[in-house]
């Protein structure tokens, strides 16, 4: 993950919340970079412990390129605008 860049936010789909989260990773190889074969490892993990710890049910959880979630123009992620880029399907993937 790049720095601790996550965003958790909700959608909602006929008037059900639904969690969605989403991290930005590095996609270069490395001994201290995410390979594309460990995305899917990472996400099961994620969204297994968010389960079995917080009882909590992630809907989707995107991996997402350096930079790619949104930022207030104080430098926060927006989640408003990250659940707005979602909701158009306009949130890139890795």
């Amino acid at each position: 993950f790049t720095g601790g860049r996550v965003a958790a936010f909700s959608v909602s789909d006929d008037g059900v919340e639904h969690l969605v989260i989403a991290a930005e990773v590095r996609t270069e190889h490395g001994p201290d970079k995410v390979t594309i074969m460990d995305f899917s490892t990472i996400k099961r993990l994620v969204v297994s412990a968010l389960s079995k710890l917080h009882g909590l049910h992630v809907t989707d959880f995107l991996l997402v390129p350096p930079g790619a979630l949104p930022k207030t123009t104080s430098g926060k992620i927006s989640r408003a605008a990250c659940a707005k880029q979602y909701g158009a399907n306009k949130l890139q993937r890795v």
